[in-house]
């Protein structure tokens, strides 16, 4: 399956809530707004005592900002966290539906575990990459154009020095995103296993006891569990990797503007205020950057859990068996042939 294929997997469980996810994007790129304004106001009152001028005003938009900005980010947190359990709840209910529906032979074609950890497990992964992934990619790319955009108002040098510590992050992400997919995807597909072997071991027991296969029965589930941590293991070290880079690259990115503002500032082409100005929104990279990486490391879990969740939907339902098998209604010559003479 193609990344956008994997992405409208995904999706077809945020569509039914897309205009609360909307009026939550909205609120989150107004709390952007609000964060990117925070500098360009505190260079205002770097400006003001350099002048001698009010701080009143200053002070009080910087109160406001916080604010405002406060209420925003609580309802975005609510209204995204309420979004991602009716997914979870639709995604679960929908599935057990499903479940009932289906053919006797359908459903037990496959270990009971495997299905309930579909509906338990793998629709747990759907609360954060239904709902707040997809809103938080959205804002977290908003955010590092608006921040780069704001950093160009202030001085292109400096931001030319952040730009290309940027360019090497994003590199490395791209090219490290499709292992951490392929190791999440794998573990899942292993705790789905367990969770079959499992069930089915427990069912009989009785006759794992009978016959003294308790041993070769706990290593083959031992076994499954051993797969799902080596998975796990692998996306977590790749992931650990992601979270490094970004963070090195910014700071790497904080010591070059600090050093070449330094320089400027004492060449007399930035103001002290401009500097100041600039490296919070350097700092402030980390935000957005931070928020990339975790987002897109949820979204990869997801679209694994989607893809497990969407299989349910193969399983044959009865209607869908009945309409099968019945004959198709005979035509023409053949229907008069087979209709019973009036009397």
């Amino acid at each position: 399956m193609t990344v956008p294929e994997s992405v409208r997997v995904l999706w077809s469980f945020a569509r039914p809530h897309r205009r609360v996810l909307t009026l939550g994007l909205v609120l989150a790129l107004a709390g952007s707004a609000l964060g990117l304004a925070s500098p360009m106001v505190t260079k205002w009152v770097l400006d003001s005592l350099a002048d001698d001028a009010s701080l009143t005003g200053p002070v009080v938009t910087l109160l406001v900002l916080m604010v405002v900005g406060a209420v925003v980010g609580h309802r975005q947190w609510v209204i995204l966290g309420t979004v991602g359990e009716r997914v979870v709840l639709d995604a679960r209910e929908s599935m057990v539906r499903r479940f009932f529906r289906a053919t006797v032979p359908g459903v037990t074609a496959r270990p009971p575990g495997e299905l309930v950890s579909r509906a338990v497990s793998d629709t747990t992964l759907l609360h954060a990459s239904a709902s707040g992934a997809v809103v938080g990619l959205v804002n977290g790319v908003v955010m590092l154009v608006g921040t780069l955009a704001m950093m160009a108002v202030l001085d292109l040098v400096l931001l030319a020095t952040t730009v290309a510590s940027v360019i090497v992050v994003v590199v490395l992400f791209a090219t490290l995103m499709p292992a951490i997919a392929r190791a999440q995807e794998q573990a899942q597909e292993h705790v789905g296993r367990l969770g079959g072997r499992l069930e089915g071991t427990l069912r009989a027991v009785r006759t794992v006891k009978a016959g003294g296969a308790e041993e070769r029965q706990a290593d083959r589930i031992a076994q499954d569990a051993r797969s799902a941590a080596n998975h796990g293991l692998k996306a977590i070290r790749l992931e650990a990797t992601v979270w490094v880079i970004a963070w090195t690259g910014i700071e790497l990115a904080i010591i070059l503007v600090l050093g070449i503002g330094a320089w400027r500032v004492d060449a007399g082409t930035l103001e002290v205020s401009g500097l100041i100005a600039f490296l919070l929104y350097a700092f402030g990279l980390m935000g957005p950057v931070t928020e990339l990486s975790q987002h897109v490391s949820e979204l990869q879990s997801g679209i694994a859990a989607a893809r497990r969740i969407r299989a349910v939907d193969e399983l044959t339902t009865e209607a869908e068996s009945a309409a099968a098998a019945a004959p198709a209604p005979a035509t023409g010559a053949a229907a008069s042939a087979a209709a019973p003479a009036v009397v």
